[in-house]
Parts: structure tokens; C-alpha cells; sequence
């Protein structure tokens, strides 16, 4: 059968039959119920077994003598996770490597066939928007560049009051050791001086806590306000590169158009 548009092909004469759809499955009331009921026993009995070998193993673990030193709270610094690293660990967000669009082999074709249609005055206006656009994406590369060197400054400074800090630790523990045999001669006393520390301690740390949140509040930020602009980079890049195509194809149908105008015969000749 011809195709109404014309066309070389064919078309079905009878469509096609639906397909069966296969009749559901009914279960008796009887056997619903029968294996409702044989999955509960078995459950109840998975249960019992778990809970006569949890006690077994319980009786059989051997049991810890706990001393009177035992029950003395020590204070611990809290462990937590590390804060995410700086923002540009990553890379640049306009010179990185994510900040690049992927190349188009069917755009690039576009462009070369345009610009071998293209004047020598074209080229050259093209070239200047080009060139505007260049020097202001340069312009914001710079000035990324700057942020990106006060980053790497304030990870210098953390590093430095790291290492201040283990200078300090060091100091302490000498001095600790020194003062061991004096400070067991006067436990009862360093008892109470302990649970002022103690509560310094805890003070101090939830102050580190609330600043480690607020860090990671910060450079979670950053890092998505790069990654956002890594995006709009890439997007930016594109639609240059769209721009780049669209215009010198739109010269060569000026081109085109006006040559045929030229050609077209007047009324009165």
C-alpha cells in the first residue's frame, strides 16, 4: 500500500491484535488463611531460638571486675569527622577542569564551513566581540585568581595554629610528666581542681564545636557557590560558541539573500 504523502514505503493493511493479558491469579480462602497462620509459627519459633542464644551467649561471656578507678569520668575530646577541605580544592571554578564545555564536533564543522563564507569584514567584526568577550572572562579570571591566593593564605594560618597548638601539646605533656610524683601526693586536691577543668573542658569544647559548624556551614557554601559557577562557565562557553557559529551563518545568508536580489531580473526590463 502507497504512503499518502507520496513516499516510496509502505503501510499496514490490519492492525496489529492486542496482546492477551494473562488472567490473575486467585487463591482460596482456605489456603490464604492455612499459610498466614504456618508463617506465624515459624516466626514464633525463628524468635524463640534468637532469644535462647543471645541468653547463652550472655551466661558464657566472662564478666569484667570493674574497680573503684573505673568509675572516675575522664574527659575526652569528642571525636568527630574532619571539616571538608577548602573550596578550591577542587580546582578553579572558571580555569578548572570542570569549567570547560565539552567540544562539539557537529558545532565546529558549522563553524569552519561559516567562516570559509565569511569577508574579511566580517571576520574582523566577529573578532572584535570575540575579543570583548575574552578580555572580560580574563578579567574574571583574575580576579578568581586573587580569591584563590586568599584561600590558600587563610589554610596557611589554620596550618600555623595547628602547629602552634602541637607545640603547646608538647610543652604540656613534659611538663605533666615532671609534676606526676607531686601531683599523686596531692590527689585529693587535684580532684576538685579536675572537675573545674573538666568544666572548662567541656566549655572550651562546645566553643570549638559551634566554630568547626560554622566552618563547615562556610566552606560547604563556598564550594557550592563554585560549583555554581563552574556551571554557569561552562554554559557561558557554550552559548560563545553557539553565538560564534549562528553569526557567521547569519552572514552568509545576508550573503546569500542579497546576491539573489542583486541576480533577480526588474519588472520593467
Amino acid at each position: 500500500m502507497q504512503h499518502p504523502s507520496g513516499s516510496e514505503g509502505w503501510l499496514p493493511t490490519e492492525e496489529p491484535a492486542p496482546p492477551q493479558m494473562p488472567e490473575p491469579r486467585r487463591h482460596s480462602p482456605v489456603a490464604r488463611a492455612t499459610s498466614i497462620s504456618s508463617a506465624r509459627i515459624k516466626d514464633k519459633d525463628n524468635l524463640d531460638a534468637t532469644i535462647a542464644a543471645n541468653a547463652e551467649a550472655a551466661s558464657a561471656a566472662p564478666r569484667r571486675a570493674v574497680s573503684l578507678g573505673s568509675r572516675k569520668s575522664v574527659p575526652a575530646v569528642t571525636e568527630r569527622r574532619p571539616v571538608p577541605g577548602p573550596a578550591f580544592m577542587g580546582g578553579a571554578g572558571v580555569t578548572g577542569p570542570k569549567a570547560t564545555a565539552e567540544e562539539d564536533e557537529a558545532m565546529t564543522a558549522r563553524k569552519e564551513e561559516a567562516r570559509d563564507n565569511l569577508t574579511s569584514r566580517q571576520r574582523s567584526r566577529i573578532a572584535k566581540d570575540e575579543a570583548k568577550h575574552d578580555k572580560r572572562l580574563s578579567k574574571i579570571i583574575i580576579e578568581e585568581g586573587k580569591t584563590e591566593k586568599e584561600a590558600l593564605a587563610i589554610a596557611l594560618n589554620d596550618l600555623d595554629n595547628v602547629q602552634k597548638l602541637q607545640k603547646k601539646t608538647v610543652k604540656n605533656e613534659g611538663r605533666v610528666n615532671a609534676n606526676l610524683a607531686r601531683l599523686q601526693l596531692q590527689l585529693k586536691r587535684a580532684e576538685a581542681d579536675f572537675l573545674d577543668a573538666k568544666t572548662r573542658c567541656d566549655m572550651a569544647q562546645a566553643a570549638v564545636n559551634a566554630e568547626l559548624d560554622n566552618l563547615e556551614i562556610l566552606r560547604n557554601e563556598a564550594r557550592r557557590l563554585t560549583e555554581e559557577l563552574q556551571r554557569k562557565t561552562a554554559d557561558i562557553d557554550t552559548l560563545r560558541s553557539t553565538l560564534a557559529v549562528d553569526e557567521r551563518e547569519r552572514e552568509v545568508k545576508l550573503t546569500q539573500l542579497r546576491g539573489t536580489a542583486a541576480a533577480a531580473p526588474s519588472f520593467w526590463t
